[in-house]
């Protein structure tokens, strides 16, 4: 089985972030329908997460947040106790939607399950901080 971070080296993802980057977001789309079908086909439901969360960042760059919304949802539902799915998906009920309470629930759930990494604990205190 890969590594996380074997994962993460897809050349496909970072192609496809490079042309988000430049704005090119239909050649990004086709980027990542091409790296998620071969995701979902592998059955690697890590991989295939990595994938509907750069969908995410693709429409929250199109400011198409709906969209964004949806895939960073089956992302989570991918790896429910990945704790920057979870923040990113909560800063985008704060600072979008205004669902302040789904946001906190949200943020209280993954606390206790961060332990010490302060990265992830600063920023979901922060999200917390602004839905409050």
């Amino acid at each position: 089985m890969q590594k996380i971070n074997e994962r993460l080296q897809s050349k496909t993802i970072y192609k496809a972030f490079e042309l988000m980057r430049q704005k090119k977001f239909d050649g990004s789309e086709e980027l990542l329908a091409r790296g998620l079908k071969e995701a979902q086909t592998a059955r690697d439901l890590v991989l295939t997460a990595l994938f509907y969360s750069a969908y995410g960042v693709l429409f929250k760059l199109k400011k198409e947040y709906r969209k964004a919304w949806k895939y960073y949802e089956q992302a989570e539902k991918l790896i429910p106790d990945d704790p920057a799915l979870k923040i990113i998906s909560a800063r985008l009920l704060v600072d979008t939607f205004g669902q302040y309470d789904t946001a906190i629930r949200k943020m209280e759930k993954i606390v206790p399950k961060i332990g010490s990494d302060m990265t992830f604990l600063h920023q979901a205190y922060t999200v917390l901080g602004l839905a409050w």
